[in-house]
């Protein structure tokens, strides 16, 4: 531990010092992971009562299917087309529906959803 003057060795003071110290040195990745994590966090966790406003939980969920295919499927499946195609696919599918796509069932259009919060289910749900 480092000395201050006046101070013996082991004082509290010293060990806060050497405390503050070490944070520095670690602080900032610490800090560049905390924003990381919470970026990545906030994008998957931001929409989620979106999903729920919509009524999407009412035949899908994230992991697991309900009536309609689970969204980490939706996600695997149109990711490798390019995240602005598997966007455009997935916001024309919540505004107009689809059929056949994941077996004999129709998703239903959901004309109510604003085109701007299809883009944001579209994003979180490739965020997956």
């Amino acid at each position: 531990m480092r000395s201050v003057i006046g101070r013996s060795k082991d004082s509290a003071a010293d060990l806060l010092f050497a405390i503050v110290e070490r944070m520095e040195n670690i602080r900032k990745p610490a800090l560049t992971l905390a924003a990381a994590l919470t970026a990545f966090a906030g994008t998957a966790l931001a929409d989620q009562p979106l999903f729920h406003t919509e009524g999407c939980f009412a035949c899908h969920a994230v992991d697991k299917k309900v009536f309609g295919p689970p969204f980490r499927e939706v996600a695997q499946k149109l990711k490798p087309e390019g995240t602005a195609k598997a966007e455009a696919t997935i916001i024309n599918v919540i505004r107009h529906g689809s059929h056949g796509v994941w077996g004999t069932y129709t998703m239903p259009p959901q004309p109510q959803v604003k085109p701007e919060d299809a883009k944001t289910l579209a994003k979180w749900i490739l965020s997956l």
